[in-house]
């Protein structure tokens, strides 16, 4: 595999959109797909069905923090290996080198993401149909505790990111799903990750995810996508806060 590229020209594919993938490649895609689902996707997904059984999630404890930190940096291992033993360019993935425009993308995600959370919620909350069980931060957190609560939101943003739409949007693509549809099952698979917040901030990440999606294949970057969630994650940690 080549060397992170210096332009901004998407690159896609060998198997160009449209054309069918040979068998052998077929199977090589399918096998890749299978590795990184079941590192990067299916823990994220019991785990999130786990947390919704409890009566009251508690968001970063010191002990969550070091675990989400280990399986983050697990599954960014594994998918970037796997990248970087597929038939693509890195660029293909959207890992391409930053640059001041991902900053100015990554906030517009902000705010389109925030006010779509806040449209969503404004709407069920005058219905009724708010859910009574939030997910929480953990009170009375450690220096420690916040460094590691910081670190385990950087590498959950990341990972969550490189997953959901640095890898599967393009390989589904190459599997003839269509730019839409690839957009939609990330987005189905990242609102399910926030099932333990409840059926509403589950919706309201879906909306997000659509968004992240939307402007991935738009722009052809990771960065921009990386740059919102985690401004997105730190906004929402701050208002628990306060």
């Amino acid at each position: 595999m080549p060397e992170v590229p210096d332009a901004s020209i998407p690159s896609t594919s060998p198997v160009a959109l449209g054309e069918a993938p040979s068998s052998p490649v077929r199977k090589r895609l399918l096998l890749e797909l299978a590795v990184v689902a079941a590192v990067g996707i299916a823990p994220a997904l019991a785990g999130a069905l786990l947390a919704s059984q409890r009566q009251h999630p508690v968001l970063g404890t010191p002990v969550d923090s070091l675990g989400l930190i280990v399986q983050s940096v697990e599954v960014i291992a594994v998918v970037l290996f796997v990248m970087a033993h597929a038939p693509d360019r890195w660029s293909a993935f959207g890992i391409v080198r930053l640059r001041s425009s991902d900053w100015a993308w990554g906030f517009a995600l902000l705010a389109a993401g925030f006010g779509g959370d806040q449209m969503i919620e404004h709407v069920f909350w005058h219905l009724g149909w708010w859910p009574a069980r939030h997910a929480e931060l953990a009170h009375g957190l450690s220096g420690a505790g916040w460094v590691l609560l910081v670190l385990a939101v950087v590498g959950t943003s990341f990972a969550e990111e490189l997953v959901m739409r640095g890898y599967l949007i393009p390989r589904l693509e190459s599997l003839r799903f269509s730019s839409l549809s690839a957009v939609l099952i990330s987005s189905a698979l990242f609102g399910a990750y926030h099932i333990y917040q409840g059926y509403v901030a589950a919706l309201a990440v879906t909306v997000t995810g659509l968004l992240a999606g939307a402007l991935f294949v738009h722009t052809r970057r990771l960065w921009p996508v990386v740059i919102g969630h985690l401004l997105l994650d730190l906004v929402a940690f701050a208002l628990r806060i306060h």
